[in-house]
């Protein structure tokens, strides 16, 4: 803070408005840092309407940085000395206007770390003026910058409309494997979706249903091999009822899968021709028995082998 005497003397009333230099329109949120004669003076933050007044004492060099985050920070100096008292009776106003634009990945804004102009009293004038000898000094490097960076922001704004075409056919490609219920195929598309726009939410969103979906899926096949071998086994004992009640248990968790509907129709199938079975089989072990009696042994053998055939239990 400065004293009591130096807020009674003539300042500098800096009336100025900070830009988005991309788009034009005023900038909130920017941080305005005014070291005096080199250190933090005052911080102060531009509103909505991007508006700002310095209040700047006699004597002093003024370094002004405007910054924000993800934008490139631009500094302009201020001095307010050597100024005749004469000249200064009634203070000095200074109408400026300051744009910043967004930081571009390989452009060179190391100019941007010395002051893009200086204000001083011009005694020519008698007022506060920019330093001409300065600014032609830096102006040739300024116009390269602003070049380069509205060639970067061309091949940019290229590169982006590039990432969003191929984001949205990633995602149209991912959206048709989800509906069909192609979860598997779908996910490396989303994840491909994910990586080109990292902001979007929606590919986050889908690969987040997918992983549920995936989860119950293995569930399901893990619940459907435990019904299937439980089947299985009722199956091989000829308990038909705990191999039916298994076999439909299987059918619940994976609806499309024909092997438990081809067991449960082989099962009403065995159910239906027991009777006919049960007399084939009686047959042919009377058969056989009557073979071995008479010692036809070979004709005995086929027999046998049929009635096993039926029965594999017996």
């Amino acid at each position: 803070m400065y004293s009591t005497e130096l807020k009674a003397q003539w300042k500098l009333d800096v009336n100025g408005r900070v830009k988005n230099e991309d788009t034009g329109k005023r900038f909130e949120g920017v941080t305005i840092t005014i070291k005096r004669n080199g250190a933090v003076w005052k911080t102060i933050t531009s509103p909505s309407n991007g508006e700002f007044i310095l209040e700047l004492p006699p004597d002093a060099v003024y370094l002004v940085e405007f910054s924000k985050s993800g934008f490139t920070t631009k500094r302009i100096e201020f001095s307010t000395k050597n100024v005749p008292a004469e000249d200064a009776k009634y203070g000095f106003g200074f109408p400026m206007e300051i744009s910043l634009f967004e930081e571009v990945e390989g452009l060179d804004v190391s100019i941007l770390n010395q002051p893009i102009a200086k204000v001083a009293f011009d005694p020519l004038y008698g007022d506060m003026n920019y330093d001409p000898n300065y600014t032609k000094s830096i102006q040739k490097e300024l116009d390269k910058l602003k070049k380069e960076h509205e060639q970067k922001r061309k091949e940019q704004e290229a590169a982006r409309k590039a990432k969003e075409k191929e984001y949205a056919s990633a995602i149209a490609s991912a959206d048709k494997l989800f509906n069909s219920k192609k979860y598997a195929e779908a996910k490396p598309l989303y994840e491909q979706a994910a990586k080109l726009l990292p902001n979007e939410s929606y590919p986050q969103f889908q690969l987040g249903l997918i992983a549920d979906e995936l989860a119950a899926a293995n569930e399901a096949n893990s619940r459907y091999t435990s019904a299937i071998e439980r089947g299985d086994k009722a199956f091989a004992e000829r308990n038909w009822e705990k191999a039916k009640m298994e076999y439909n248990a299987a059918i619940n968790y994976k609806p499309n899968e024909v092997y438990p509907q081809n067991k449960l129709k082989e099962i009403d199938n065995l159910i239906k021709n027991k009777e006919k079975i049960d007399k084939e089989y009686n047959d042919l072990i009377t058969s056989a028995d009557a073979y071995m009696i008479n010692k036809n042994y070979e004709k005995a053998k086929i027999d046998f082998e049929k009635a096993a055939a039926l029965k594999d239990f017996e």
